[in-house]
């Protein structure tokens, strides 16, 4: 959660309903949430397979091969 507020001020609250499922309102602000994490987790797969690239083309120990791609 952002230090300042909550990030998603501008989205609307919804309760859950009395039967305890969320309704239409709450998936969407939850799936728009969970978008940014698996966004970074997918990044992080194709920049440690250019790592992985990159160590195995010039031979490098996985460290050298992180700071040749930073």
């Amino acid at each position: 959660m952002p230090p300042h507020g909550d990030q998603h001020d501008d989205l609307p609250r919804a309760a859950a309903l009395t039967d305890g499922t969320r309704d239409d309102l709450t998936n969407a602000r939850l799936e728009q949430e969970n978008a940014r994490p698996r966004h970074a987790v997918d990044f992080r797969a194709t920049v440690d397979q250019a790592i992985g690239a990159l160590t195995a083309a010039h031979r490098l120990a996985p460290t050298a091969g992180f700071e040749v791609a930073a």
